[in-house]
């Protein structure tokens, strides 16, 4: 019977081929990013977890390696601040992200020494917040 078939049909792909196993989707994790928040409460006001912000913030930053994150009130909205070293320069690279809906809304670059006087301006507000 296989002789009188045609060998070109048999080669042809029929509906009966094994199809591949489909792609599981990623598995939800908890967010476990270090993300300092500026105030207690943010991270539950926030929409999207640290760990995808930082995806969408390195992005823009290929290569790039976060030294700190941040959970914070910009201009009345509410961000991750991500401080990204670029190995291709000196200084870091300041990304937020917006932390409802994940989108980039900057990226500058800063000197080291604008980041240390940001990070010396940061200390001396929360000394004074810890005091009031």
């Amino acid at each position: 019977m296989l002789a009188s078939i045609p060998l070109f049909l048999l080669l042809v792909p029929s509906g009966l081929a094994p199809q591949p196993y489909p792609v599981a989707p990623l598995a939800v994790q908890q967010d476990t990013l270090k993300v300092k928040e500026e105030k207690p409460g943010y991270r539950a006001q926030a929409k999207i977890s640290g760990e995808a912000a930082l995806r969408s913030a390195l992005e823009k930053v290929p290569g790039g390696q976060m030294k700190e994150a941040e959970l914070e009130k910009e201009h009345g909205r509410l961000v991750y601040s991500f401080d990204i070293v670029d190995p291709k320069q000196t200084g870091i690279e300041e990304v937020m992200v917006d932390a409802s809906s994940g989108k980039v809304i900057s990226k500058k670059h800063e000197s080291a020494a604008a980041e240390a006087k940001e990070h010396a301006a940061e200390a001396k507000e929360y000394g004074k917040q810890k005091r009031d």
